[in-house]
């Protein structure tokens, strides 16, 4: 498995490096919140990969399962309501002196959609454990980064999904 971990980074990295071009071209890719984000995920890329080097392979075939098992459910669950006024005003503010919002051209409606960021200290703890999950297990941790900007920072799907991409990449 400790193979077969080296080389799937290395080919998720390769595509996804293919793909997040296109996605910056169209300005899908918030690259603010992906520079903020990565520093985290960096950080528990190293830590990840340091882990996968003591645990037994059992443990980190254990841990694919059931970390992919968690990211579906978390996608499918019927997404909650809205935090608080209150909650949300104070998450915004540190993405408002970040200048982290942004906004998208959607095709599909035709015209330039604007986003708010919110929650990026969650975001950052989430991406820290999407870079464990990474660094452990050689998967690009998508599906887990891509819950967490969708739920957990509300970012727009199509925005998560590119700038995960991106930051797979980096």
């Amino acid at each position: 498995i400790r193979f077969a971990i080296g080389a799937s980074i290395i080919s998720v990295i390769a595509t996804s490096s293919g793909a997040a071009a296109a996605y910056v071209r169209e300005r899908l890719t918030n690259l603010r919140v992906a520079m903020l984000l990565e520093v985290a995920t960096v950080a528990g890329a190293l830590s990840g990969a340091f882990l996968s080097g003591l645990l037994a392979a059992r443990w980190l075939y254990l841990s694919f399962g059931l970390i992919l098992a968690f990211s579906a459910v978390m996608m499918l669950r019927k997404r909650g309501s809205h935090a608080q006024p209150d909650d949300a005003a104070r998450a915004d503010a540190w993405a408002d002196r970040l200048q982290l919002h942004n906004s998208y051209y959607d095709e599909a409606e035709h015209k330039e959609l604007p986003y708010r960021v919110h929650n990026p200290r969650l975001g950052l703890a989430l991406m820290y454990i999407a870079g464990v999950v990474s660094g452990l297990l050689g998967i690009g941790s998508g599906a887990l980064k891509v819950t967490a900007m969708d739920l957990a920072m509300r970012l727009p799907i199509k925005v998560s999904s590119a700038t995960s991409n991106f930051m797979i990449g980096v």
